[in-house]
């Protein structure tokens, strides 16, 4: 349930958890029932991140379908505008669990703590038709043919969220393909809702955008949906559940089973947008909890990339620390293994077993 000190849009928790046998295994039901629940879960709520975007789903849709009350667990939201804002209040405790980008600034705050903040699981990623960031172009050079291919940026102007971001390596990593570099065009670092208007203006000519304001901006007529970032950069891990030290050490029975309740939200997301399972129903929760409330634009946004088994790109996070350091954004690096902690997904995985990702 929400506690009393959630903002007023974040309902209480309603209904029993339903056993979906498509994706739970007969085993892992016994288990998942079995499993008590510890008292201690029941005082102090988990104070927990959001975003009010759709890679936030396994939040919202645990909250309503009852798995994290079933898991002993209370959750008191705490809105935030970015990620990059949640850092220092996971690092001083104020902030039990975090959604934050795999950027620099996360990497550099990681190197100077003794007990770094933890990568404990996937919460975005650019899979194949499951991905919230795109290369948009204005629409006037995609019909005028100005624009067919990478090759075809040179000189031109593109807008990123942020230059030290997982949207600029994925920008660069497609030009990249074309023989092209950053030098061989003008970057320009914008806001979403701002890039948008940049758009309508023609200040920009193509921009690493995000849902759902690259679908509206298509609706308008005004850009194109050109590239996914999986188009760009495959499987790569954008978004992460992130732990706060004090919660690893001090309530990690909790946090274990955050992450049960927790997968099996973002595996109902996955259901209803990949198969059409309960969609009108998730639909309602997400125009509940997300910014975007019409209901209609949803058959039309590409799907949030959610790994159902939480898995996190070792790899992809190790070339970006690398990335980041070769420009000097980064200054330390910092042990991935320390850095990232899949114990409270291997536990929640050993529960609730493992689906198609």
């Amino acid at each position: 349930m929400i506690s009393p000190g959630s903002r007023k849009h974040f309902q209480a928790e309603r209904g029993a958890w339903l056993t979906r046998s498509y994706w739970f295994s007969l085993g892992a039901a016994i288990l998942l029932a079995a499993a008590p629940i510890p008292a201690s879960a029941q005082g102090t709520p988990l104070k927990v991140a959001s975003l009010e975007i759709t890679s936030d789903a396994g939040i919202y849709v645990a909250i309503e379908k009852g798995y994290f009350r079933q898991e002993g667990i209370t959750v008191e939201l705490s809105p935030f505008n970015t990620a990059s804002r949640q850092i220092l209040p996971l690092v001083q405790g104020s902030l039990d669990i975090g959604g934050g980008a795999v950027a620099a600034a996360l990497f550099n705050a990681v190197a100077e703590m003794e007990e770094p903040i933890r990568i404990v699981s996937e919460k975005g990623s650019g899979f194949k038709d499951r991905s919230a960031s795109a290369l948009a172009v204005r629409k006037d050079l995609m019909d005028s043919g100005r624009v067919k291919d990478f090759k075809d940026f040179k000189g031109l102007t593109v807008a990123v969220s942020s230059f030290a971001s997982a949207p600029h390596i994925e920008l660069l990593r497609g030009l990249g393909t074309a023989g092209l570099t950053e030098k061989d065009i003008r970057i320009i670092e914008l806001s979403f809702p701002n890039m948008a208007t940049a758009f309508a203006n023609k200040a920009i000519d193509a921009a690493m955008f995000q849902e759902p304001l690259t679908t509206m901006s298509a609706e308008q007529g005004i850009s194109v949906r050109w590239k996914l970032a999986y188009d760009l950069y495959p499987n790569h891990t954008v978004g992460v559940v992130l732990y706060s030290p004090q919660v690893v050490k001090n309530r990690p029975e909790e946090a274990r089973r955050y992450m049960v309740a927790y997968l099996r939200g973002v595996r109902d997301y996955n259901d209803a947008f990949m198969h059409g399972k309960g969609k009108s129903e998730m639909v309602g929760i997400l125009t509940r909890y997300t910014r975007v409330k019409d209901a209609k634009i949803y058959d039309k946004m590409v799907p949030s990339g959610l790994s159902g088994n939480g898995t996190v790109n070792r790899d992809g996070i190790a070339y970006d620390q690398e990335w980041y350091f070769q420009r000097g954004q980064v200054k330390k690096k910092v042990n991935i293994d320390k850095l990232v902690d899949e114990s409270f997904l291997q536990y929640a995985l050993s529960r609730i077993g493992r689906v198609p990702d």
